[in-house]
């Protein structure tokens, strides 16, 4: 098969510098005074590559010539990242969400770890380059991949797939297979995925949501100050009054941003500070109840069984210290 060059598009990338070469991949690092990335890349197919990445920090900002006719495809395999691209539209993914853009809508954007970090994976597709050998590899006919910058992209917009369960198992199993076997396993699995979006496309593709700068940086200090004293139960109205916000936009933006309502994140959070001192301490259940801002005991152990599926002395015994 006679196919076209590759299209380098590392070369477009210059925030990511080259960091060396094995059989199957090469490592590009990242690095800024608030985080630093590492991406190991794959050729599976001309046209098509592979990317395994994992971010850590805050915020990072980013810029590139416009790359045309590539669409990126991110995973969010665990973490959460947001990514805000030109005309303030910004995506949130957290764990199984994908997103769909294409890279002449990022060449200045700006990405923030909620959680201070994220691993992924990611597809570049050069929709007109691997066309030919996508189909020509699994002996189809035709394939129309140009036509998915309108399909998946709605002209140029950012769109997420939440909670992408059907194809899930298709990026989450990518980074547990060893490092022998990946130019062929990806190889496979990024034209099964590619595949699986042509036959069946997307069956909730979500918009990219604008929110006001101004909004984001309030929500950060609001979730700053309730993790920082995460043992206080605050209202929703408590927390828009101190922070001269409105109410409903406070619930809405923290949910973008963090993935979930503030009280249901809340309760998780505390339950994983609880999980931590019954693994590590010799604190009583009723003691970490206490800690954890809980006057009951029985409404804790209701509630960290609810988010930790045992009960505490139950994890307790499991998990700690023997």
């Amino acid at each position: 098969m006679n196919y076209i060059k590759d299209n380098g598009i590392m070369e477009k990338l210059p925030f990511w510098k080259f960091g060396g070469k094995s059989s199957s991949a090469e490592k590009y690092l990242f690095e800024n005074e608030n985080g630093s990335g590492q991406m190991l890349l794959y050729n599976v197919l001309p046209g098509l590559k592979l990317a395994v990445t994992e971010l850590n920090g805050s915020t990072m900002n980013f810029y590139h010539p416009a790359v045309s006719g590539v669409m990126q495809v991110n995973y969010c395999l665990n973490g959460r990242m947001g990514w805000i691209m030109q005309g303030g539209r910004s995506i949130y993914l957290g764990q199984g969400d994908v997103s769909f853009h294409m890279m002449g809508c990022c060449t200045v954007s700006g990405i923030t770890l909620p959680l201070g970090h994220y691993s992924g994976i990611a597809l570049f597709v050069d929709l007109n380059m691997a066309a030919q050998p996508f189909a020509e590899t699994l002996n189809l006919s035709e394939v129309n991949l140009p036509a998915w910058a309108e399909k998946f992209c709605r002209g140029g917009e950012v769109t997420v797939w939440p909670g992408a369960a059907e194809i899930a198992n298709m990026f989450a199993l990518l980074p547990r297979v060893k490092s022998e076997y990946r130019q062929a396993y990806f190889k496979l699995k990024a034209q099964e995925i590619l595949l699986f979006l042509a036959v069946y496309g997307v069956p909730h593709l979500k918009m990219a949501e604008s929110c006001e700068e101004r909004y984001m940086e309030i929500i950060k200090k609001i979730h700053a100050k309730i993790t920082g004293s995460w043992q206080e139960h605050y209202t929703i109205e408590q927390l828009a009054r101190e922070h001269s916000i409105n109410a409903s936009v406070l619930k809405k933006v923290f949910k973008m941003v963090y993935g979930k309502p503030v009280a249901q994140y809340m309760k998780e959070y505390r339950m994983r500070k609880a999980a931590a001192l019954l693994v590590a301490g010799s604190s009583s259940v009723a003691e970490i109840a206490a800690a954890a801002g809980y006057g009951s005991q029985s409404k804790f152990a209701a509630a960290f069984k609810q988010v930790m599926q045992l009960a505490p002395s139950e994890y307790r015994m499991r998990y700690g210290k023997k």
